[in-house]
C-alpha cells in the first residue's frame, strides 16, 4: 500500500518537502511516510498553525482531553471539510476511539534547519541545506549511524566467559572493567 500523500502544507521551493502536513482524508489518523505526529503542544500551536494554510487557525478550545480525538496535534473541521479547519491539541495519552472529522498534523521527521528545530547531526544543521530531499541526502552522507548498544561481555569463567583468555578471570568484574580489559587485551 502506498503511503498517504500530504494534502496541505508549506512547500518553499519545489525540491523541499513541507515541514508540516495534515494526514490525508483517506487515512486521517496516519502520517505520510517520512512524517511523525506532532505531539508537542507548543510546536502544534506556534509552528504547525503557521505552516498549514487554507483557513486553518488555532481553535478557541485548543487543548482537549478526549477519548474521541487523536493524540497530539490535529485539525478538526466542524463543517465537513468545507469552510473552517481548527487546530487542536489532545493531551489524552490513550485515546480509544478517535472520531471522524479529525486529521492528525504531522511534522517532517528529518529537519536540518536550526530555526525549525534541527534534529540531525551538527554537520547537517544549516539553513542552506533546507528540509526535505537535501536534508535527507545530507543525513545519509554526513551523519554517522547511532552507535550500537554496548556489547555484553562476561569475564567470569564461572558465569560462562565470553571473552579472550587474558580477560577470562574471576577477579575481573563484569561491566566497565571487563569491557576495558577486552579493549586492551582481546583486540590487538
Amino acid at each position: 500500500m502506498e503511503p498517504a500523500k500530504p494534502t496541505q502544507g508549506f512547500y518553499g521551493d519545489h525540491i523541499n518537502l513541507p515541514l508540516f502536513v495534515r494526514a490525508s482524508i483517506e487515512n486521517p489518523l496516519t502520517c505520510p511516510s517520512g512524517y511523525v505526529n506532532v505531539v508537542d503542544e507548543d510546536t502544534c500551536k506556534n509552528q504547525a498553525n503557521f505552516y498549514l494554510t487554507n483557513k486553518t487557525g488555532v481553535a478557541p478550545d485548543f487543548q482537549n482531553n478526549r477519548n474521541d480525538r487523536p493524540l497530539g496535534c490535529f485539525v478538526w473541521d466542524p463543517n465537513g471539510w468545507k469552510v473552517e479547519r481548527w487546530i487542536h491539541f489532545n493531551v489524552n495519552l490513550h485515546p480509544s476511539n478517535p472520531a471522524a472529522g479529525a486529521q492528525v498534523v504531522c511534522q517532517l521527521n528529518t529537519v536540518c534547519e536550526p530555526a525549525m528545530g534541527c534534529n540531525v547531526c551538527d554537520g547537517c544543521c544549516h539553513d542552506y541545506i533546507g528540509t526535505g530531499k537535501h536534508c535527507l541526502e545530507c543525513v545519509e552522507e554526513m551523519c554517522p549511524p547511532p552507535p550500537p548498544p554496548p556489547e555484553s561481555f562476561e569475564c567470569d569463567p564461572k558465569k560462562g566467559c565470553t571473552v579472550c583468555s587474558k580477560c577470562c578471570q574471576t577477579y575481573i568484574t563484569d561491566g566497565e572493567k571487563c569491557m576495558k580489559c577486552v579493549e586492551e587485551e582481546c583486540n590487538p
